[in-house]
């Protein structure tokens, strides 16, 4: 009670082929993302499709200078997690679903 209902208007039923944002892409979520994530019960879903980033180079080629950031060194299990958007996108969907309050509109497949 007292939340606004939410009505999602998708082109594309999640399942339908070539659903435009479940193609081979994948997302990097940073650790604090992954954090708000299981705060509000989403992380648990999909935490099993993502891997764990532990080490981040980063450098420009031709210049001297660099750095490598590594997840134990700021007392972390990883700096975050990369996942595939197909692999989360139905996950997600499928919370959106069973979601109280959320309507999602898709043509049909």
């Amino acid at each position: 009670m007292g939340r606004l209902p939410v009505h999602l208007i998708e082109a594309k039923a999640p399942e339908a082929d070539g659903h435009p944002g479940f193609d081979a892409r994948a997302i990097a979520l940073a650790a604090g993302t992954c954090q708000q994530l299981a705060r509000i019960g989403v992380w648990q879903a999909i935490s099993d499709c993502a891997t764990a980033i532990n080490t981040v180079h980063v450098s420009d080629r031709g210049h001297a200078g660099f750095v490598t950031l590594d997840a134990q060194d700021y007392s972390l299990a990883a700096l975050g997690h990369v996942a595939e958007l197909h692999d989360i996108g139905l996950r997600l969907f499928a919370l959106l679903r069973k979601a109280p309050g959320v309507t999602l509109h898709c043509r049909s497949a």
